[in-house]
């Protein structure tokens, strides 16, 4: 076999300048099966499709090369061993398609981009020290892909490791989001540690149906169908403080193994996440059930905030939704609650245990419904904000509840003049102090009640 460092090289590399030192391999030209660019070529770049397609290429090799761009090696269907010591980035589709790819060596590569190992189906281990940045769909289809080692990737994109059905190891201690699919219908995953995650997109493990235990302490958004249809899932170890669980999130599990393990080594019924995000509930020993008074009952029995969350934002009996929500003391947890929760009073029994001031004039500012609004000024101290709802929201309780915590004259007298509502004229007249003003407003305004409640404070009345 001919050695492409044996003959004159430059023959079977078609290039152009990079640098006035390093050179861009635009096309290979050659016939050899094993392909070790030499290092005097200076090679630091291999352009879009410079291999694509070639099928009698078994082994490359290079020292120089730093970048391999778009379609570079697709489609080489005989390639069984790429080593790029010196490479810093993979492009889009880079080795898609190499279906005998065995073996790679990528000791310096930070980023690769989408498609890059799609359907290398005969890749075992992928392991890249140093990446930190992966594009969607990179080892899609890698169906017998058994290691993933990335220990600096923030990161999993969208369908990253889909239907990877032997995949069993997988390393991603610093990632903080699994993107859409990441893990769908890798089948032999048994169980997985992501300390750092924080976000699992819709369908990010659907269809593992060999995981049974899983650790996320940090997480705080489980997806729509994240585990769906991990039947035999037993052990979820998880953050108490986890703010929202998408639809199905844990649909069609085992009823076999009916032990969800969050946090601290708590044992909760399986059932009891799943059916929170189904809109149902079952804890402990209470089943499906029909009766409120069962599933009230169950409720004030719970401590987990976890799980009072999901009953305040799923649970089918707003009755029950409000006694979770009087439990849970997290405030993080009662925002979302308050902004997100689609019935108003779950929403206004948030807010009333609500201690920031800036959420709660976001709320009173913008909630649909004037009880929760009712609740927020009820607890605002900002004399600028209670103003601006004095003067503009539409509903008058609302505005009169402002009206009682303002204390300056010249907007209550404003306020008298121009509100079209009687209640909150005179609640507004029972804060002003100018005798003529009193007088005034006793003489001219279209309520008996407020003028009443004028005269009652002039000197005539009062001495």
């Amino acid at each position: 076999m001919k050695n492409v460092l044996d003959h004159n090289t430059t023959d079977d590399y078609e290039l152009e300048n990079d640098t006035d030192r390093t050179k861009i391999l635009v096309k290979y030209k050659g016939k050899d099966k094993k392909v070790i660019i030499p290092d005097e070529l200076n090679i630091t770049i291999i352009k879009n499709g410079a291999f694509e397609k070639k099928s009698n290429i078994f082994e490359v090799k290079s020292n120089t090369v730093k970048k391999i761009r778009d379609y570079a090696f697709r489609d080489c269907s005989v390639l069984t061993t790429v080593d790029f010591p010196n490479a810093k980035k993979i492009g889009i589709s880079a080795f898609s398609g190499c279906s005998n790819l065995k073996t790679i060596n990528f000791p310096k590569v930070k980023t690769i981009e989408e498609s890059a190992f799609l359907v290398c189906s005969n890749l075992k281990t992928a392991n890249f020290p140093k990446v930190k940045t992966m594009g969607i769909d990179v080892f899609h289809g890698c169906s017998n892909l058994k290691t993933a080692n990335f220990p600096k990737v923030r990161a999993i994109e969208n369908i990253a490791f889909w239907d990877c059905p032997n995949l069993t190891n997988v390393n991603f201690p610093k990632v903080k989001t699994i993107g859409y699919s990441a893990f769908s219908d890798c089948s032999h995953l048994k169980d997985v540690d992501f300390p750092n995650v924080e976000k699992i997109v819709d369908n990010a493990f659907r269809g593992c149906y060999n995981l049974t235990t899983v650790n996320f302490p940090k997480v705080r958004k489980i997806g729509r169908n994240a585990f769906f249809n991990c039947e035999k899932l037993s052990d979820f170890f998880g953050n108490p403080h986890i703010i929202s669980i998408g639809a199905n999130a844990f649909a069609k599990g085992s009823p076999n193994t009916p032990v969800l393990s969050l946090d601290m080594g708590k044992n909760l019924g399986f059932e009891a996440v799943k059916t929170a995000a189904d809109g149902k509930y079952h804890y402990k020993h209470v089943k499906t059930t029909n009766y409120h008074d069962v599933r009230e009952t169950a409720v004030k029995e719970i401590n987990d905030e976890f799980v009072l969350a999901c009953i305040a934002k799923y649970n089918d009996d707003l009755y029950v939704r409000e006694v979770a929500v009087e439990k849970i003391t997290a405030e993080e947890i009662l925002i979302d609650i308050a902004q997100n929760a689609d019935y108003f009073s779950v929403r206004r029994a948030a807010v009333e245990k609500i201690n920031d001031e800036a959420i709660l004039i976001n709320i009173a500012q913008k909630d649909i419904d004037e009880d929760v609004r009712f609740a927020a000024v009820e607890k605002i101290n900002d004399e600028t904000t209670l103003i601006n709802i004095a003067q503009k929201d539409i509903d008058e309780h609302v505005r009169a509840s402002a009206v009682k915590k303002i204390n300056d004259e010249a907007t209550l007298i404003n306020i008298v003049k121009n509100d079209n509502n009687e209640y909150v004229r005179y609640i507004a007249v029972e804060k002003i102090s100018d005798e003529s003003i009193l007088l005034d407003i006793g003489k001219n305004d279209a309520h008996w009640s407020v003028r009443r409640a004028a005269f009652k404070k002039t000197k005539p009345f009062t001495s």
